[in-house]
């Protein structure tokens, strides 16, 4: 009997134990399929589409279809910008990795030169900075170049275009561009669309505004007394200032400005005394003792007047090494290259005398663009003539790269002109025509 009663004991044990087990191992599997289910909806992006590829439609084609990984970076669903460009006959034109698409006048075919009254906007690869005209904007996230196609946030498809209808439809993972039917002037089997044209408009010059007027112009505050230098950052005849000089408007050889002035300013390191012209050197001062007293006292002019002697030096220095670097090379294939770094004698901007190389690092690099000595130039210069004379998002305007150190005098009608609207001094010269 009581070999029997202990048996029983040692059997509801075992069974208690063997329930434990099973019980444990359930509760396991559900807490592995819990924690799966929670992270499954917890770390997925929101707008992450359910299969693997996401189908691109222009007016109801299908153009393409790409990865989810391609579609959606971080949670941001992008759009090939070359498929818009060409759904919607724009022009394209720049570089690789930064590319400006020009919209069509809806009278007429686009053309990558344009008339410069077109809408148009620029992408830049690795970068979140968009020009909307002469807006810059910051997108959603960065713009990329992927296989020479310039790929963007489909935020700004749809946030920025008039006359289009952009939808991301999740359920079937299909995006759709499509141009908006003018319902008063549409036949049934033949169409009339609305023009398509960018949200933001470009400010363009003032009807009657002339360099020199001085009545749309603030008057600028200063922490200085600069009434001495008034004159020179307003001159009375601004328009001797406004030369232009580039690859389509060169200087003659024998071309030297009767003042040219020594630039106090000229950074102490060796180098030769800068020179500028006297008006440029004067509110070049007045820029300085201003700048200084807002606490940025390590910038320094490291370039000014350039002769067209030194530029030929120069630009035949450079062929030279081009053709000893490669003896294949004609002299003419060799020009071509240098002139993609260094300009052609004659058509530099420092020859006028009324350009300036200033900033604070060891050499003249974009990266000057990050500091907050060239935050304070940007907002400022103007108040004293002085303009970016080739500024970011130009490039196909201007001929010539982001130069974030090169200051242009212009006298400070035309700077707040230029400043104001976002304009190149090519276009404020167009608009004066």
């Amino acid at each position: 009997m009581r070999a029997r009663r202990k048996a029983g004991r040692k059997e509801r044990r075992k069974i208690f134990f063997g329930r434990l087990l099973v019980g444990s191992v359930i509760f396991v599997i559900l807490a592995a399929l819990t924690a799966g289910a929670f992270a499954f909806f917890f770390t997925r992006s929101p707008d992450a589409p359910k299969s693997s590829n996401v189908s691109y439609q222009f007016g109801g084609k299908t153009v393409r279809k790409e990865s989810s990984s391609t579609a959606f970076r971080d949670g941001v669903l992008y759009i090939c910008f070359n498929d818009v460009s060409d759904y919607l006959s724009m022009a394209v034109t720049g570089k690789a990795d930064e590319m400006t698409f020009i919209f069509p006048k809806w009278d007429e075919k686009a053309d990558s030169a344009g008339t410069g009254d077109e809408d148009r906007v620029t992408f830049t690869d690795k970068s979140r900075t968009v020009y909307v005209g002469s807006h810059r904007i910051t997108a959603e996230a960065d713009c990329s170049v992927v296989g020479e196609k310039m790929w963007v946030p489909f935020s700004f498809v749809s946030g920025y275009i008039d006359g289009v209808n952009s939808v991301y439809n999740r359920s079937k993972n299909t995006v759709s561009v499509s141009r908006i039917e003018n319902e008063e002037l549409s036949l049934k089997d033949k169409p009339v669309y609305l023009p398509v044209s960018l949200k933001l408009k470009d400010q363009r010059p003032l009807d009657g505004y002339r360099p020199g007027d001085t009545v749309s112009v603030p008057v600028p505050e200063f922490r200085n007394d600069l009434s001495s230098y008034e004159t020179y950052m307003n001159p009375p005849d601004a328009k001797e200032y406004l030369l232009l000089v580039n690859a389509a408007n060169p200087l003659e050889a024998a071309y030297v400005p009767a003042d040219l002035t020594e630039v106090g300013m000229t950074r102490q390191d060796g180098r030769a005394t800068q020179k500028l012209r006297l008006y440029a050197e004067k509110a070049l001062e007045a820029l300085f003792a201003e700048m200084n007293s807002a606490g940025f006292s390590d910038v320094t002019v490291t370039g000014g007047y350039v002769s067209y002697a030194e530029q030929t030096a120069q630009f035949e220095g450079f062929v030279a090494d081009q053709l000893s670097a490669d003896p294949s090379l004609e002299r003419e294939q060799a020009e071509e290259i240098v002139t993609t770094y260094s300009p052609r004698p004659g058509t530099s901007d420092y020859q006028t005398g009324l350009a300036v190389e200033m900033h604070n690092l060891g050499y003249a690099d974009e990266s000057f663009a990050s500091t907050e000595a060239y935050a304070w130039l940007k907002e400022n210069a103007w108040k004293f003539g002085f303009i970016i004379r080739y500024p970011e998002g130009k490039t196909d305007i201007t001929g010539v790269r982001f130069e974030p150190w090169h200051f242009r005098y212009v006298g400070r009608a035309a700077a707040y002109a230029i400043t104001e609207q976002g304009i190149c001094l090519e276009e404020y010269a167009s608009a004066k025509k």
